[in-house]
């Protein structure tokens, strides 16, 4: 087992296998039928065995129990599986290139509308809702209207609003390009939030507007607000530029966009939103040296600014990757700070580690002995990570 298998699986909670709330049906037709009958709409997953923002959707967000019962009462659940029976045909009739994919049909098996990739409660819950509005419908009025409204900047405003809803960016962008050609037209505060809102790419007119006009922005919205905003704009672009991302070079070509448009912006603003990035389980970066250099400078100096949901991945990473003493203190010192605040079976088993490689190996024992607490008590099968680790050499 090698040390980016061992970090994914600490910092995911791959080793927790929990029954998904979320009762699915395997086969299409089936599900048709039942919708039909109780005239419901259909939800379909469509997954592989070896994704793992597949598993990881069934494990935390069908397991929420305001997903299970929204989806019970208004769908029909199917997953589908592309590499069994039945499951290949599904995916090239509904071109599927991406898992997850998550479709949408209403009870008589139109496709109604769709979105890619691994969806967050709030992300889930959104497309669900939009399916209720009849989005093909609603693609077909906007783009019938096109051209006769195309420099009516309130129907580019409406139309932008909707792809963003249904998730076509791409149009969006577009879109947006059009409506920098009328912003003359609005009120400025207008065009200002409307920059502010949709803004995505530096190669698009209103990225330049935001450029051009910052110190505008700056006084009506807060510098650290923009600067925010021009991070992510930056960091994103950056990051999808690369076909394997790794942290060193996109610390690096930050740094360099910083440069390049004059932002007066420091390590203390970029090093959270990276993190963020970084130790996301979604996104497969780069398992080396500055991936854990960058950790133990994050949890150092920035801690208090990462989101929370990250920080279990930079300690994971941390309590695999390395034997300095200082740098395992430093993660000793924030995994403390998450079990005072919530405990669980992953961050107890982080810890033993962390205490097994500062030597305090009866307290790592303990540390074991608590996170299959934890694990019990919330209905989880725990393998001690600390134990998978010795029995792999990376610890003596």
């Amino acid at each position: 087992m090698n040390v980016v298998f061992l970090v994914l699986l600490l910092h995911s909670s791959s080793f927790a296998q929990v029954k998904s709330g979320l009762a699915f049906l395997g086969d299409f037709d089936q599900a048709k039928k039942l919708a039909s009958a109780e005239e419901k709409f259909i939800f379909v997953q469509v997954c592989t065995d070896w994704s793992q923002p597949c598993e990881e959707m069934s494990r935390t967000v069908f397991n929420d129990p305001e997903v299970s019962k929204f989806f019970e009462k208004r769908f029909v659940s199917v997953r589908i599986n592309t590499e069994r029976r039945g499951g290949i045909r599904f995916g090239r009739q509904y071109k599927i290139g991406s898992f997850p994919t998550l479709l949408y049909f209403d009870s008589e098996g139109e496709l109604l509308h769709r979105i890619e990739g691994f969806a967050n409660k709030d992300r889930l819950m959104q497309s669900a809702d939009m399916s209720f509005r009849n989005p093909n419908q609603q693609a077909k009025i906007f783009k019938d209207d096109y051209r006769k409204l195309k420099n009516d900047p309130r129907y580019l405003r409406d139309y932008i609003m909707f792809c963003e809803e249904t998730e076509d960016y791409e149009l969006a962008d577009k879109l947006s390009n059009q409506y920098a050609k009328q912003i003359s037209k609005m009120d400025s505060l207008e065009w200002m939030d409307f920059v502010v809102q949709f803004v995505h790419s530096e190669d698009s007119k209103i990225f330049n507007l935001l450029k051009k006009n910052k110190p505008a922005f700056d006084r009506v919205y807060g510098k650290e607000v923009i600067d925010n905003l021009f991070l992510d704009i930056i960091i994103n672009n950056e990051m999808w530029a690369m076909r394997k991302p790794a942290t060193e070079k996109l610390l690096s070509k930050t740094r360099k966009k910083i440069s390049k448009y004059k932002l007066d912006i420091g390590d203390d603003q970029v090093y959270p939103p990276l993190a963020n990035r970084i130790f996301n389980t979604e996104i497969p970066f780069e398992s080396d040296d500055a991936r854990y250099v960058f950790a133990v400078k994050t949890l150092s100096d920035y801690s208090d600014k990462v989101n929370p949901t990250t920080l279990p991945a930079m300690i994971a990473t941390v309590a695999v990757y390395t034997t300095d003493q200082n740098s395992l203190t430093v993660a000793n010192r924030e995994v403390d700070k998450l079990i005072a605040s919530k405990p669980s079976m992953t961050l107890h088993d982080v810890k033993s580690i962390l205490l097994y490689k500062l030597g305090e190996k009866e307290e790592s024992y303990r540390q074991v002995a608590l996170a299959q607490k934890y694990a019990l008590e919330a209905g989880q099968t725990y393998k001690s990570s600390l134990a998978i680790m010795k029995k792999s050499g990376l610890v003596e």
